[in-house]
């Protein structure tokens, strides 16, 4: 009796024709003793099936979705659901495409690219932050902590050398080093917040 799951299978193929749509169930490997069982948007439509080829007579429609899971005769034990296939791939529409419409705008300098740009550079701060700490830690680590503050516990916790390297301090070097460059801080009127 078998104890684990079959191997996901996969949708070879789908097709619609005479208003009825195909589906072609390519086998999980070469395992024996599996049928396979086809879901339809989700719900199951067919069972105890065969590899190959297996018609939908009972409603699909050229927007259906199919996904299939085999299943072992013996022990009932199902694998994961293959990737979904539909019947009709959709339409592909550029993001340049006049009909979308986003909220980011595509012009160089601003929206997104900016968005990847500050984070790839908040990447490298924070990578090059946390080296930089780290070599700092290990230099101070060598030396007593002074007298007046060895009274903080936080101190003492960084100073032990069998403590780590505390990652979340270089995450929020970088994060201070980049956040008044992007869009958002620029675009403040710092003026309104003046005392006077």
């Amino acid at each position: 009796m078998e104890d684990y799951r079959p191997r996901e299978p996969r949708i070879a193929d789908i097709a619609r024709a005479g208003g009825h749509n195909t589906v072609t169930i390519a086998p999980a490997d070469q395992q024996t003793g599996i049928t396979y069982n086809v879901y339809r948007d989700g719900r199951l439509v067919a069972s105890g099936l065969q590899a190959g080829a297996w018609t939908d007579r009972s409603g699909g429609t050229s927007a259906s979705c199919y996904a299939v899971e085999a299943q072992y005769t013996s022990s009932g034990n199902r694998s994961h659901h293959s990737v979904p296939r539909c019947v009709d791939a959709g339409v592909a529409i550029a993001a340049t495409d006049p009909r979308v419409h986003a909220t980011v705008a595509l012009v160089p300098g601003t929206g997104w690219r900016v968005f990847v740009e500050h984070s790839l550079n908040g990447l490298r701060l924070q990578t090059t932050s946390y080296y930089a700490l780290t070599l700092l830690l290990i230099q101070l680590r060598q030396w007593p902590l002074p007298y007046p503050l060895a009274s903080q516990a936080w101190l003492l916790r960084l100073h032990a050398k069998e403590s780590g390297i505390p990652y979340g301090i270089a995450l929020a070097i970088a994060a201070l080093m980049i956040y008044p460059e992007t869009e958002w801080v620029k675009a403040i009127d710092l003026a309104h917040f003046t005392i006077g």
